[in-house]
């Protein structure tokens, strides 16, 4: 089976509330009721933001171009490296 690609320039960017960066939805699923079940995406950080509160929702970070980001806590920092 051929892989699945979805190139990144035909994803229309969608502006976070904060007006920090931009998502690009690759694939979305939502539960009957509307809400979002889960998502794929790809972000462009524009600069340090704190990040947006999704109840219900685990995220999974991966840093997939440039040199990594620093994620802090009250109580410490997570070192997210690039495909780590």
């Amino acid at each position: 089976m051929p892989p699945f690609l979805v190139p990144a320039s035909g994803l229309s960017p969608e502006p976070w509330p904060n007006g920090r960066g931009v998502t690009r939805t690759i694939h979305r699923v939502s539960r009957p009721d509307g809400s979002q079940d889960w998502s794929l995406s790809l972000a462009d950080l524009r600069e340090p933001a704190p990040f947006s509160h999704l109840p219900g929702l685990d995220r999974i970070f991966t840093i997939v171009e440039g040199q990594g980001v620093i994620l802090s806590f009250a109580d410490g920092e997570i070192d997210c490296p690039p495909l780590v």
